[in-house]
């Protein structure tokens, strides 16, 4: 069957990008579930952004994330992330609550990490790569 989208060349470089991105979600989603990494990988940059600068207000999150406000709240409900972030009200204003990891979340993020370094290892001394 013709694939449309490789037809029409340029004209639909936006929608075949979108593609690649899924297939590469796809893909991505396999090696956590091969890892026994409860997350999706649209999930990784909240989780990890919380393992870093831990805790910030679904605002902060959103400037240092480059994503709105929506996907960050999409993040961090309890159908996507359930168990691994939580949320704090602020001591100094309670209309404001903080985000944070929850210890199993900080579990998680700490086997992450652990894959993380091994694989950037390897591929930094993998052959070919200078």
């Amino acid at each position: 069957m013709a694939d449309v989208l490789a037809e029409m060349g340029p004209v639909f470089l936006g929608s075949r990008l979108k593609r690649l991105a899924e297939r590469m979600q796809t893909g991505a989603a396999q090696v956590l579930r091969d890892a026994g990494l409860p997350i999706q990988p649209s999930r990784f940059p909240l989780l990890t952004a919380l393992d870093r600068h831990v805790p910030m207000t679904v605002g902060e999150a959103v400037e240092l994330l480059g994503i709105s406000q929506p996907a960050v709240t999409r993040a961090m409900g309890g159908r996507v992330a359930p168990g691994l972030i939580e949320t704090r009200r602020d001591g100094g204003d309670k209309r404001q609550k903080r985000l944070l990891l929850t210890p199993e979340g900080a579990q998680v993020m700490a086997r992450f990490g652990a894959r993380y370094a091994r694989s950037d290892v390897a591929m930094r001394h993998s052959p070919g790569t200078g």
